[in-house]
């Protein structure tokens, strides 16, 4: 009898992406309509200094929204990227790259995932399924890791 041999896929991408605040977004755009508003009328009207400063105050604000609701995007947006012998994790400017064979054990809780490594390959790794993002990607995802976890330790189907 012959012993099964693991099967050789290509590289597989994940992303898996934040939904983006409507009600965040929605509010930085009213602040920004209302500064803008007040701007105007302030400056035809010869209104005081004051209603100059509130108007600043309302397009910094929602300016700083928008701000930081693209920045928290793009720090919550994780790209996997699986081939043969690496799964690698981007996460914001940082990427994590782990040896299929230096995976120890993988964990879920909830919407984290945890790939716990043996010892001496560094720490754990961990994917966080982020708010409003999808959760076929993330079932897709888990599914690709057990197989590939699965052909690099010899398990597979037989041919």
């Amino acid at each position: 009898m012959t012993r099964p041999r693991p099967s050789r896929a290509g590289p597989q991408s994940f992303v898996l992406r934040p939904q983006l605040s409507v009600s965040v977004l929605g509010a930085a755009a009213a602040s920004v309509l209302a500064g803008a508003v007040l701007l105007v009328l302030a400056g035809s009207y010869d209104w005081p200094v004051l209603a100059f400063v509130a108007a600043g105050a309302l397009l910094v604000t929602g300016l700083a929204l928008v701000t930081l609701a693209s920045l928290a995007y793009w720090r919550l947006r994780q790209t996997l990227v699986l081939d043969d012998e690496v799964l690698t994790v981007r996460r914001g400017a940082g990427e994590r790259r782990l040896r299929w064979s230096d995976i120890e054990r993988v964990t879920l809780h909830g919407d984290r995932l945890m790939l716990v490594t043996r010892s001496g390959a560094g720490e754990p790794a961990e994917v966080v399924r982020p708010a409003g993002s999808s959760p076929r990607t993330f079932t897709a995802l888990l599914t690709a890791i057990r197989r590939r976890l699965d052909a690099n330790r010899g398990h597979g189907n037989l041919e």
